[in-house]
This record gives structure tokens, sequence and C-alpha cells, in this order.
């Protein structure tokens, strides 16, 4: 059985100028950031392909993984995960849909009110972070800056790191370890506007015969 997800690993959603090597930045890191939301923000639908890594506090082995995201702005985005992981993610705008195949088993999560005003998890990731450094880093590419940023007060993680590259800071991908010791690093490939999309998209019907747990009437 898969390791159970921490409550930002799986979403969506869900997730990067060159500078001198080593060097870390203040005000400069600070703008790249400003830099990169802003243009985030200005994409109301997008696409890209992603590739995912996991690490579990207490287990070895990474768990690694690769799909689909698409999201539609203010309140609705999908996850599809490539075999053999075979999971699905569906923010239909109300719900949070996750569906594991391997288990035959789908959970159902309301959102809640801040979070229909926008289900977009990167902005819920950097409410309130600040940046302290860029520096060079090759991860996500030759000429990718890595902004180190401090999480806001109200967000749990110990650490929060995105990379962004190019004249308006494009978001390349994102780290996060949350407060338990998981650590998500997630990376955008083909990151583009999804032209067309509407809220009938993200649209998501239980397979029949699977178990649907309700986690809004859970422990009630």
């Amino acid at each position: 059985m898969r390791a159970a997800v921490p409550r930002f690993a799986c979403q969506v959603a869900i997730f990067l100028l060159v500078v001198g090597g080593g060097q870390a930045w203040g005000a400069d890191a600070q703008q790249l950031l400003a830099r990169m939301r802003a243009n985030w923000a200005a994409m109301t639908s997008l696409s890209a392909r992603f590739e995912q890594r996991q690490d579990f506090a207490g287990f070895d082995e990474p768990l690694l993984s690769k799909g689909r995201l698409r999201l539609l702005r203010p309140a609705y985005f999908e996850m599809a995960f490539d075999p053999p992981n075979h999971q699905l993610q569906v923010c239909d705008g109300t719900f949070v849909w996750t569906y594991t195949e391997a288990n035959r088993q789908v959970i159902k999560t309301p959102l809640s009110p801040e979070a229909t005003r926008s289900a977009d998890l990167l902005d819920w990731t950097l409410e309130g972070a600040a940046a302290v450094a860029a520096s060079r880093d090759t991860t996500f590419g030759a000429d990718a800056v890595r902004l180190d940023l401090r999480p806001g007060p109200r967000i749990p993680l110990a650490t929060l790191s995105v990379w962004v590259r190019g004249e308006h800071a494009d978001l390349l991908g994102y780290e996060a370890t949350d407060t338990d010791g998981n650590r998500t690093r997630l990376r955008l490939l083909d990151l583009k506007p999804a032209k067309g999309l509407v809220p009938a998209d993200f649209r998501f019907r239980p397979p029949a015969g699977v178990e649907v747990i309700d986690m809004g009437t859970s422990g009630r």
C-alpha cells in the first residue's frame, strides 16, 4: 500500500535569471519572488507536465511519480498521475476528489471557505512567504535560480524553495518540507496557458463499485 500522502504532497497544486554561482541576494530575491508570483497569477488557466519526488519521514525509498496538471482559476484543478501510480486528483470547486486505483478508493474532501476563493496550492503555500536568498542552482536546468523562502506563519512548512528562470521569473518547480519532515519536490515541464478550459472539465464521478470516503462527514 502506498504511504499516506501529507497535506501538501498531492495538490496542485500543486509547485523558477542567471546569477553568480552561490551568491545570496536579499532585496533582489524578494523582487524575483514578486515577479514570479505576478507572472503565475496572470495565468488564469494552465497546463503542464509534472515530475514529483516525495520523501516521507520514516521511509527509506522515495515515491517517484509523473503526470499532467491542469488548473483553472479560481478553484479548479486536476492532477492525473501516469502509470504505475494510477492516481487522479480533481478539484471541482467544492470538493477535492482523490482516486487511487490500486486501493479502489475515492477520498472526498470539502474545500475550506478560503480554498474556494483559490484552489491554487502555490498561492496557499506562498501565503506570507518572504524570499531570504537567491542562488544559481542547476537542479531544474543550467539557467535556473533557486529562491529560498521563509514560510508564512500560517503555513505548516519547515522549509520552502522555488526555482525560476528568465526575465519574468517563470516558475520551474518547488520543494517543500512540512513540519513532520515529509519533503515534496515538484518540477513543471511545458507550462503554458490552457485556453478553453471550463468548470465542467473538472467534474468527477467515482467509478462504479469503489469505496467513497467522505471526509466532510467522517467522525461525526
